[in-house]
Order: structure tokens, then C-alpha cells, then sequence
């Protein structure tokens, strides 16, 4: 049985998602969502999906429009759970009263603009419209296209080269998940996190574990 969920498991891994230039979103399709406003309201929605910037993008009459972020606070996808940090979608891997670890999912554009990368990129030039659409740091040349326009060439197009970074959110600050970030945090005092860090053992690939060091930081952050 163990092997079976451990094959199961490898299966989905090998079946991620990956995005396309002709459909930037962190899923393969819209679905239903849960967003909950910066003023406490709660709004469910049929059609939403994350771009790869980290906005967040729903259907209406048969087009895309864009939700504007200054009214997103948290919003969940499936049994994925989003936060607005700082105007983009960040994935939450863990959460306790004092934080979270947070996910950022962005283009990798030194990896797009390079030669033969396997991404339908022939050279630094060859995807330069599309490159410069996605990378610009908005998703605007989706906004008000027709959802027809989009499934049509949804299934083409070349896959983005995608990078992800961990994060450790205590109220609104973010600190990279590694030693060098928690050393660099404006909150924490250098000599005492060298002392935290001695002191406990911490995974830095395992958020569970990061959450740890999140309780560090608030304690240090309200010190």
C-alpha cells in the first residue's frame, strides 16, 4: 500500500501543471473560489485562476477580467490558500497565529531568454513579444479577451519557465526561508538568531519546520 501512494504521489509530481504563454495561470482550469476581502467580506466565485504574476483573473459574460488586488486579502482555489502580499498571490504552505510560509511563483526570465532551453525559446530574441508580455509584470493583455480567443490557443504556445521562492510572512514583512534571510531581517538582532539557530534544528525545505523560525521573528518583531 505504501507503494502505491508513494507511486501515486510521484505520478501528480510528474503531472504538475505548467503554464503556457497562451495560458498564464497556475492552473490547468478556472474553478471555484473563495475570496475574502481586505474589509472582511466573503465572495465566492465560480470562475478564478492565479496568473503567473500572482493576480487573480475570474469570467464574466464570456470574458476574462482581472479582480483588483487592493481588495484581495486572502483567497482559496481548490484546497490551495492564497495571500496579498504586497499586490501578488502568495501560496500558503503553513500558518500558525504568529505568520506563515508563503510561496511566490514568478517567470524565469534569465531561463526563458536563453538559447535551446527546451521552453519553444530558439534564442534571446526568438519569444521576445510574448517574454516581455509575460514578464512585464502584468497579465493586462488578457483582460477583457474573449474566453474563446483563449481556449482556442490554450493548447499551444510554449511552456514559461517558472521559479519559486519560500518566504516567511509575519504581519507584513517577508523574509527569504534561509539563514542568510533571517540574519538580514530589519527585526531580528544578529547575535540572537545566531543563538536560535544553534539551539534548534530547522529543515529550511520543510515549512512545518520554518514555521518555527516564523515564531522566532514574531517574538523578536515585538520585542
Amino acid at each position: 500500500m505504501a507503494v502505491l501512494l508513494l507511486a501515486g504521489a510521484l505520478a501528480c509530481s510528474a503531472q504538475r501543471y505548467q503554464p503556457k504563454d497562451t495560458w498564464p495561470y497556475l492552473y490547468p482550469d478556472f474553478q471555484n473560489a473563495l475570496v475574502f476581502t481586505a474589509s472582511g467580506v466573503q465572495v465566492q466565485e465560480a470562475m478564478m485562476n492565479v496568473t503567473v504574476d500572482g493576480k487573480l483573473h475570474f469570467i464574466r459574460d464570456e470574458k476574462i477580467l482581472a479582480v483588483d488586488m487592493k481588495n484581495v486579502y486572502t483567497a482559496r482555489l481548490g484546497n490551495d490558500v492564497y495571500v496579498n502580499a504586497g499586490g501578488k498571490l502568495m501560496k500558503v504552505l503553513a500558518e500558525n497565529d504568529n505568520g506563515a510560509v508563503v510561496l511566490e511563483s514568478s517567470i524565469d526570465v534569465d531561463k526563458m531568454s536563453k538559447a535551446d532551453i527546451g521552453y519553444g525559446v530558439k534564442s534571446a530574441t526568438a519569444s521576445t513579444q510574448n517574454i516581455t508580455t509575460l514578464a512585464g509584470g502584468t497579465m493586462d493583455a488578457m483582460v477583457d479577451m474573449a474566453l474563446t480567443t483563449v481556449m482556442d490557443q490554450k493548447a499551444s504556445g510554449s511552456v514559461i519557465a517558472m521559479k519559486e521562492n519560500t518566504y516567511l510572512r509575519v504581519g507584513m514583512n517577508l523574509t527569504p526561508a534561509s539563514k542568510r534571510g533571517l540574519m538580514d531581517n530589519p527585526y531580528v538582532d544578529k547575535a540572537t538568531a545566531k543563538a536560535f539557530l544553534k539551539s534548534i534544528k530547522i529543515d529550511w525545505k520543510n515549512p512545518k519546520s520554518l514555521l518555527k523560525v516564523v515564531d522566532f521573528i514574531a517574538t523578536e518583531k515585538n520585542k
